[in-house]
């Protein structure tokens, strides 16, 4: 790197170091209203019993949690309707192999994406492994 490059990479990298926090102030806490999560298999089953044990346990800190089973179709009913609804992170999906790969490996054209992450708003992760969860 020379001597041009690293000054303009030291500018940029001051400028978005000030900038940044500014950002945040017109920003409402998160979350303002319940969180979805979207369960993709019926009731009862061992993903809802996760689902529900993982919203329960993350309640304490995001406040309400509302577990909604959309099952049909192995998981993909529920994975179309988090990957169509607004990226603001309120809605939520409790994935699974069958959802995340097994679907996409199967289906000539699911509809959902799992590897697509939309880097603004990381839309389609998996929730357990964001949130460093485990069951003790």
């Amino acid at each position: 790197m020379n001597r041009r490059e690293s000054l303009a990479f030291g500018l940029a990298l001051a400028a978005a170091s000030t900038l940044s926090p500014f950002g945040a102030f017109a920003q409402a806490p998160y979350p303002a209203r319940p969180v979805k999560l979207i369960v993709p298999f019926p009731p009862g089953g061992v993903v809802d019993v996760i689902g529900r044990l993982w919203a329960e346990r993350v309640g304490s800190s995001l406040g309400t949690i509302v577990v909604d089973n959309r099952g049909g179709a192995a998981g993909v009913i529920g994975a179309a309707e988090v990957a169509r609804s607004q990226p603001d992170g309120y809605t939520l999906l409790m994935g699974n192999t069958s959802t995340q790969i097994l679907n996409p490996a199967v289906m000539r054209r699911p509809p959902y994406d799992p590897i697509f992450v939309d880097q603004e708003r990381e839309r389609l992760i998996p929730v357990i492994k964001a949130t460093g969860f485990r069951i003790d």
